[in-house]
């Protein structure tokens, strides 16, 4: 029994120690629209993608051959990417009936960023729902692209750039969905970057389609993202239960 109230204690101190001091937050920041310079490209670190001589686009990354003289051409597939032990997986659909379509990694040469590492010039993820079209590279009226996490993570940055691979307008809407959720319009504030606070392990982006070209078709450039922590609440109530556990102990030992 001593040793159980040994545990029990040990426990308790290790998670108040966790509680009180939490290791400092980091930022992962997965920056789709850097591919196209010499050096500095985020670029798929698994799974199976396809070059302009390959079956994508020009020097884009594609999930699947969408374009003749490269073998049988089919819409699916992903792009993966991972980093500080985060894995991110695009995947894409689009249609009435949400077919699969295939994920591109658009590039801009050069792309370039500001002193915080936003996007100023570059494009990102988009999606190809149509063969032999390099026109279709972007996200489209729709047309969704899903990035889907290995863990619940906690959006803080998203970052859009418009068809001219410039930043998203400010005032333009697009469209946006947690965990399956409600699919919900957002207004973007303008910049490169723009705040959030969503937590989940699947978020889904489209655009409204109303408004100029320019801004119905986007990319997604960068998503900011931290692992989701346990709220306060969570470790209060695994304190809460050990020292249950340690109290039951105690009066077994009493008898």
């Amino acid at each position: 029994m001593k040793a159980s109230l040994k545990l029990a204690a040990v426990a308790l101190g290790c998670l108040g120690a966790i509680a009180a001091h939490a290791n400092p937050i980091v930022t992962t920041n997965f920056d789709f629209y850097k591919l196209g310079n010499a050096s500095g490209n985020f670029t798929p670190t698994s799974g199976t993608f396809y070059n302009g001589s390959q079956g994508c686009s020009g020097s884009d990354l594609c999930s699947s051959k969408v374009f003749d003289g490269h073998g049988t051409k089919s819409f699916g597939g992903s792009l993966v990417y991972s980093l500080n032990g985060i894995t991110a997986t695009a995947s894409a659909i689009a249609g009435n009936h949400l077919a699969p379509a295939t994920v591109v990694q658009d590039h801009e040469s050069p792309w370039t960023m500001d002193q915080s590492g936003h996007a100023i010039k570059g494009a990102g993820l988009g999606v190809y729902s149509t063969y032999n079209d390099t026109s279709d590279d972007n996200i489209q009226s729709n047309e969704w692209l899903t990035i889907t996490f290995d863990k619940a993570v906690t959006i803080k940055g998203i970052g859009l750039q418009n068809d001219g691979h410039v930043n998203f307008g400010t005032g333009k809407s697009f469209l946006l969905s947690v965990d399956g959720g409600a699919v919900v319009t957002e207004t973007w504030g303008g910049g490169a970057t723009d705040d959030y606070d969503l937590t989940g392990t699947s978020f889904r982006f489209s655009t409204v389609g109303i408004n100029s070209r320019a801004y119905s078709q986007l990319y997604l450039s960068e998503l900011d993202v931290v692992a989701a922590v346990p709220e306060p609440e969570t470790y209060a109530l695994m304190l809460a239960g050990l020292a249950l556990v340690g109290a039951a102990a105690k009066r077994r030992q009493a008898k």
